[in-house]
């Protein structure tokens, strides 16, 4: 299984977006039954003008990254952060 990502845009501009993804991913991580690996990191990536934020969701994760429209990705950003779920998935790359 690989990664996957989703870009939300401009970062300024993605924060309403982000609260309801921080939510929903909150929810889907205790209905799994809190399983180890499960996360979803946060990253803001320079890209010309303005900050991008994009989100990667671990291979356990998958679900619900497909379900938001993310796609696979095969490299993970320096700097990331968590946003929601077990902080271990960062280690656990496919």
């Amino acid at each position: 299984m690989s990664w996957c990502r989703l870009d939300l845009g401009d970062a300024l501009l993605a924060e309403g977006e982000l609260d309801d993804i921080r939510d929903r991913c909150r929810t889907a991580f205790e209905r799994a039954g809190a399983p180890a690996g499960w996360a979803v990191y946060q990253a803001h990536v320079s890209g010309g003008l303005h900050c991008k934020l994009q989100l990667f969701f671990s291979p356990a994760a998958a679900a619900l990254a497909r379900g938001l429209g993310a796609r696979r990705c095969d490299e993970l950003p320096q700097g990331m952060s968590l946003l929601a779920g077990d902080g271990a998935g960062l280690f656990e790359r496919s």
